[in-house]
């Protein structure tokens, strides 16, 4: 009873899954894709809101003042971002420096810093990483420092600038789109294509809001109902038949046990690309990379399962029949 309940939650699971992918799939149209995303992208930012806005109120006689204005604000982005990035590659290289070299010789490079790193403090307007550093005593106290602050402190840093840079890439492909129709020399063609850009705009950014967020909100509470289920069901197995459930008492202890290690082994990198563009803190990326590890343990092992059990089950077997036939001729 109990695993038929779990395939009716599966099933249905899946079934909204499903449905929720066909209507996914029959909003988009291939060939605006990137427009979409620019256009999500804008409008998660005040800024891109009002860029938004003003192409909404657009007109073909005013369309090119707003090509214009947008262009300005696309290159002081742009510039912004350049002079961004380099400080954000100095921070990086500051981090490694003191991760490689202060803990290998930390006296040694305390008595030559700063002019040791000079060139990367770039960053460091106001001298606060400077006393920081000094104020450390030992390597013990570098690693927690570079552990607690740097890391965190760089991390929004990058991440500030990976937000920057998709923001710029989302209004360099809308001026891109826009281009297009301010390029029509026809008026009447040029009002009709502004005015179905604009219908588009306004399509996507309905669509982001009224469709993705609350298909979020129903998997989440789908996938938390399945697990629970998954739970409650595993724990009600256990208890109605406690003496021949040790065996899964032993592999849930073991693999709480593999999760621990695979916890403490994990190290998840400074300057790795995919958590800052997520806005994932350092803490939750040592527990992503955790769970990465513990993934492929798992995985490793049921390969291993599926390999050596029937062997096993054969062995076992054999053994089986030699003994009975020992038997009879006994």
């Amino acid at each position: 009873m109990t695993r038929k309940i779990i395939n009716i939650v599966v099933f249905i699971v899946a079934v909204v899954a499903g449905v929720l992918a066909i209507a996914y799939a029959s909003k988009f149209d291939d060939d605006k894709i990137e427009q979409y995303k620019a256009v999500c992208t804008l409008q998660e930012d005040a800024d891109g809101q009002k860029v938004l806005d003003e192409f909404a109120k657009a007109k073909v006689e005013t369309l090119d003042t707003f090509m214009s204005r947008t262009q300005q604000v696309y290159n002081t982005l742009d510039d912004s971002l350049r002079a961004e990035k380099k400080s954000a590659d100095d921070f990086y290289n500051y981090v490694n420096v003191l991760k490689t070299t202060a803990t290998e010789d930390f006296d040694g490079f305390k008595a030559g810093y700063p002019d040791n790193v000079k060139s990367l403090l770039t960053f460091d307007k106001d001298g606060k990483y400077v006393k920081e550093f000094q104020a450390l005593k030992d390597k013990d106290e570098l690693e927690k420092y570079l552990l607690s602050t740097l890391n965190t402190e760089y991390s929004d840093c990058r991440q500030h600038y990976l937000r920057g840079e998709e923001k710029c890439g989302a209004l360099k492909t809308f001026l891109k789109t826009t281009e297009g129709v301010a390029g029509i020399n026809d008026v009447n063609e040029k009002g009709k294509q502004l005015k179905s850009q604009q219908e588009d705009v306004l399509s996507f950014q309905s669509m982001s809001n009224k469709l993705l967020n609350p298909s979020f909100y129903i998997i989440y509470i789908l996938f938390g109902f399945t697990f629970l289920a998954l739970i409650a069901f595993a724990l009600l197995n256990i208890v109605s038949n406690f003496k021949t459930s040790y065996k899964v008492l032993l592999a849930i202890l073991a693999l709480v046990v593999v999760a621990v290690i695979c916890f403490l082994i994990a190290r998840p990198e400074v300057n790795n690309e995919v958590f800052m563009k997520l806005q994932i803190s350092p803490e939750t990326g040592k527990l992503i990379e955790a769970g990465t590890y513990l993934c492929y343990v798992v995985f490793f092992v049921a390969i291993l399962t599926i390999i050596f059990c029937p062997v096993i089950a054969r062995i076992r077997g054999n053994r089986s029949i030699d003994a009975a036939g020992k038997g009879k001729t006994k």
